[in-house]
């Protein structure tokens, strides 16, 4: 198989053993492979077998692939440790409740490029990670509404993000050099402006549908975009509730395109069938 940059593929439904790599050793053969995923569907997991999941081995990864931000949410440090407990608002993962869909660090001026989830205890049951990629809604659509929903979404006012005492406001969709960055979510921390909401309610029934959704082992590194896919989470249950760590990677190297990158985009889901 060839790990060169790859196109970006758009897809509604892929399945957890299309991004799965099962290693013993993370060196540059192994991160290559996921780079590659990373730059066709936005999303790697690694399952580690033989490695023990270590801090060490988490920050290993952080800096195979980009700059890691200290600040989530006033949290400092190079990961933060999560514990799902009940009675939190469901906008943080430090909910047991279901999340919805969102990417992370809206509120933030700098949206993170990468996420890295490792996990070191499963809940009993439920705790379903959960994934769409943005672009697949955005061509589900005709080319003119298409483009009209872009220009839309990329307004300076187009919404409002507030939480935890921050507050940003600026576009859903972020025009930049070769890609667009999504910053969006369903819950109480957005906000958008009037001329959006019928949008906004189209895209929340969208993203109700199922994408790819799987259930982590501990040691499972989960490596997405987060200016491409939204993520969420089904509700932890059961006594032994869930622990991972997480890790924001703000700017990646420049050989690493990420985000919706949809001039460069060849396949959709259905071409890529229609080609095989």
């Amino acid at each position: 198989m060839n790990y060169k940059a790859q196109s970006m593929i758009s897809w509604d439904k892929i399945e957890e053993q299309d991004i799965l790599l099962e290693v013993d050793k993370l060196g540059s053969l192994e991160v290559s492979r996921l780079r590659w995923l990373l730059q066709k569907f936005g999303i790697g997991l690694v399952r580690p077998f033989g490695i023990e999941s270590s801090p060490e081995l988490l920050i290993h990864l952080s800096r195979c692939l980009g700059h890691t931000l200290t600040d989530q949410n006033g949290h400092t440090g190079p990961y933060k440790e999560i514990f799902p407990a009940e009675g939190v608002t469901a906008t943080t993962g430090d909910s047991s409740d279901e999340l919805g869909p969102h990417v992370d660090g809206t509120q933030h001026s700098l949206l993170p490029a990468l996420l890295i989830f490792q996990y070191l205890v499963t809940a009993q049951y439920g705790a379903m990670s959960q994934f769409w990629d943005f672009s697949s809604f955005l061509l589900s659509k005709p080319e003119r509404q298409r483009s009209r929903l872009i220009n839309e979404l990329s307004a300076a006012d187009a919404a409002s993000f507030r939480k935890k005492g921050m507050e940003h406001i600026g576009p859903i969709l972020e025009r930049n050099a070769s890609s667009y960055s999504l910053r969006l979510r369903f819950d109480s921390v957005i906000e958008v402006k009037a001329e959006l909401k019928k949008d906004f309610a189209e895209m929340k029934d969208y993203f109700q549908s199922p994408g790819l959704e799987f259930l982590p082992r501990p040691g499972d590194l989960v490596v997405f975009d987060n200016r491409r896919l939204l993520h969420a989470r089904t509700q932890v249950h059961g006594a032994r509730m869930r622990r991972h760590r997480r890790v924001w990677i703000g700017e990646t190297e420049t050989s690493l395109p990420l985000g919706i990158r949809i001039p460069n985009l060849v396949y959709t889901n259905k071409e890529r069938t229609e080609s095989k």
